[in-house]
């Protein structure tokens, strides 16, 4: 096993909840990148996070949860700016955010170019609101592509397009780093918004050719798709007994990182080299992760042991 760091957003989820005057906000940890760092964690990976957090009394909420959680924060920072805030209401099992990130630790983030302690076939994984706003955005582009030829790097776009104001500046910089990364994963809304009208079956097939070593792609509630150019896998999902979606998308994306890490995949070829029945393997078990998630409110990663354990988790007819 190698390390597992991890850049990004750490962030409040104001979450909605039913009180005798009505609704109410409860605040929970999270941001896209911060559940991908417990995801990978709990399934038993060496993970560091780089994102920065605030001094204010959130961060001290978010510095406290991913301490307990194991993982590593060295690399994390805390600074003299405000947590991002998110307003979650619920839509069914969906649900949409509104955020208020303004000179927010987000875009303030200080990211260097330099990780001397990154060593060579470590994992490095960027993705969502974190690779929005500048300077934040900026920085994160440029020390993830100066690892390049170092590190396995990791994108997941997981896409806000009504935080996005110059939307071909953030098309462009994710086709940077999708062109530069050897793991992809992304949900459809995120391809429609990265690559409007574009048909998903030819997506995978050009990004394999650009170098991407293993795409996954979600399709919510009909499950999701894996390929490298030795393989393919597509599996269901299970969705019965879902309180919320909220966190699936970043539980599959932290337990294709466990899971990679865990077999000891270093480089772009072993990865590339996954055939159908290890990418399967591969695809059912994050399928399985973010049905175990998604039986709690908010996003609620499940151990490896909880994973391995649960029986009853075979895709239902």
């Amino acid at each position: 096993m190698g390390h597992v760091w991890i850049t990004g957003e750490a962030l409040i989820d104001f979450v909605p909840i039913t009180v005798p005057q009505g609704t109410a906000y409860l605040p929970c940890e999270g941001g896209s990148t911060y559940n991908v760092a417990k995801a990978t964690a709990r399934q038993g990976s060496d993970v560091s996070f780089l994102g920065p957090i605030s001094q204010d009394l959130f961060g001290d909420m978010l510095r406290d949860d991913l301490a307990r959680e194991g993982v590593e924060l060295r690399y994390a920072p805390r600074i003299d700016a405000p947590t991002p805030l998110a307003f979650v209401k619920y839509e069914g099992s969906d649900a949409r955010y509104a955020f208020y990130d303004r000179a927010s630790t987000m875009v303030e983030a200080p990211y260097g170019e330099t990780l001397s302690d990154l060593r060579p076939g470590d994992i490095l994984h960027a993705g969502s609101i974190s690779l929005i706003p500048d300077p934040g955005a900026d920085r994160l582009e440029r020390l993830m592509l100066a690892h390049r030829d170092r590190a396995i790097l990791s994108l997941d776009p997981n896409a806000r397009p009504g935080m996005i104001a110059d939307m071909d500046k953030w098309r462009n910089r994710i086709s940077r780093l999708a062109d530069a990364a050897t793991i992809l994963r992304l949900s459809d809304e995120d391809l429609s918004a990265w690559q409007p009208g574009r048909d998903p079956r030819d997506f995978i097939d050009t990004q394999l050719a650009s170098g991407t070593a293993l795409v996954v792609l979600t399709y919510g509630k009909h499950g999701a798709e894996a390929a490298t150019p030795a393989g393919r896998a597509r599996v269901p999902a299970r969705t019965d007994g879902l309180v919320d979606t909220v966190g699936a998308g970043d539980t599959v994306m932290g337990t294709v990182l466990a899971a990679v890490d865990g077999h000891g995949l270093t480089n772009p070829d072993q990865i590339a080299a996954l055939g159908d029945t290890a990418l399967e393997d591969l695809l059912t078990r994050a399928m399985r992760a973010a049905w175990l998630n998604c039986h709690s409110a908010g996003c609620n990663p499940p151990t490896r042991r909880a994973i391995d354990s649960d029986a009853s988790l075979e895709p239902s007819e």
